[in-house]
């Protein structure tokens, strides 16, 4: 608690205060000189805001230690550090990708350039690791480089054939690229590999939303009510499915409140 407080203490007066609120009653674990400011000394005087001081350092040196920085600037110039003493630690070459990539304080070209270059360390010495996989095809697609980006996401499948992001994000890849073959092969292995799952029937509502396939989005969007019945997105686009169909009764029974929503 004490070190929750002290970065909200601006005055060696109020560290000193603190200090005495907190320690009074257990001087003992200090140095001599502390266990005297703290129980003779006024939080007023001199000798206490030398004592305040002296633990505000000692603090400072203390989180430095856990904290790599206080802005990411900071923080990405640490973990760099870091790399360069350690080059051959995937873990750390993994968060300074991650680091290079929301570093806004650089261009985005700059942030994809670096980052990927991260990524690919990561994979030249951990073959087919998945989070480095799926991070280098997140960087891949925002570039609008979508082959690219769909040939890391099954790489990463072929690790782990489970790997529910990896296959989240290729359905998604294929919807938006209106990639239909495609998206139904990877909607198959994944009910193969989650059956019944939330996961499942969003995926395969995002793939029928596109398609005038009103069958299957509403087969979705009852797959999604039936595993979640607290998912108001689902319930609003399942009524406004209904009512792009002419189903306005059904869509009325269905959720009598929400049917204005669609027509405003």
């Amino acid at each position: 608690r004490f070190i929750d407080v002290l970065p909200m203490l601006k005055t060696g007066e109020q560290v000193a205060r603190h200090l005495q609120e907190y320690f009074l009653d257990h001087a003992e674990i200090f140095p001599l000189a502390v266990q005297w400011g703290l129980n003779f000394a006024s939080h007023r005087s001199a000798a206490a805001r030398a004592v305040a001081l002296a633990v505000r350092r000692n603090a400072t040196r203390m989180a430095q230690r856990f904290i790599a920085g206080a802005t990411p600037a900071e923080a990405l110039t640490a973990i760099r550090q870091a790399t360069d003493l350690q080059p051959g630690d995937a873990w750390l070459w993994m968060e300074r990708a991650r680091c290079e990539l929301s570093a806004r304080h650089l261009s985005p070209a700059r942030r994809d350039s670096t980052a990927r270059l991260g990524y690919q360390r990561v994979l030249g010495l951990q073959a087919g690791f998945v989070p480095a996989l799926l991070g280098l095809a997140s960087i891949e697609e925002e570039s609008k480089r979508h082959t690219e980006a769909a040939e890391l996401y099954q790489q990463a499948l072929a690790a782990n054939p489970r790997c529910l992001p990896a296959l989240e994000l290729r359905i998604r890849l294929a919807a938006s690229r209106d990639w239909r073959s495609e998206g139904k092969t990877w909607l198959a292995t994944l009910q193969q590999a989650w059956p019944g799952s939330l996961a499942f029937w969003s995926a395969q509502a995002l793939l029928a939303a596109g398609t005038s396939d009103f069958r299957a989005l509403e087969a979705a969007y009852a797959g999604r009510i039936e595993a979640n019945p607290a998912d108001n997105d689902a319930h609003f686009a399942w009524v406004r499915m209904l009512l792009r169909t002419g189903r306005e009764r059904e869509a009325a029974a269905g959720n009598p409140e929400a049917i204005a929503f669609p027509r405003a």
